[in-house]
């Protein structure tokens, strides 16, 4: 067997992605993780002992919203950046 090689045009190279795509993804990234690790916390919540998704649960509610919390100053310092670039 013999391959052709591809005729077809060469693929671009990836690009970066943006500073408000970046910003999108830990907004909505972070309310849904800590949503989520809320809902695994309070579904597994038993009030007497303390399980690994109770753990779980509450860790990822934490990660979630200290994400949260660095796409909100992500989103000032974008602010910042483009009113002094002005």
């Amino acid at each position: 067997m013999t391959e052709t090689p591809n005729s077809g045009p060469p693929q671009e190279p990836s690009r970066k992605a943006s500073p408000v795509r970046v910003l999108v993804m830990l907004l909505v990234g972070g309310i849904v993780l800590a949503g989520g690790g809320c809902a695994l916390f309070l579904g597994t919540f038993t009030g007497t002992t303390s399980t690994v998704l109770d753990r779980l649960g509450a860790v990822s509610f934490v990660i979630g919203v200290l994400l949260f919390v660095a796409g909100v100053l992500w989103a000032i310092v974008l602010g910042l950046a483009r009113l002094l670039r002005k």
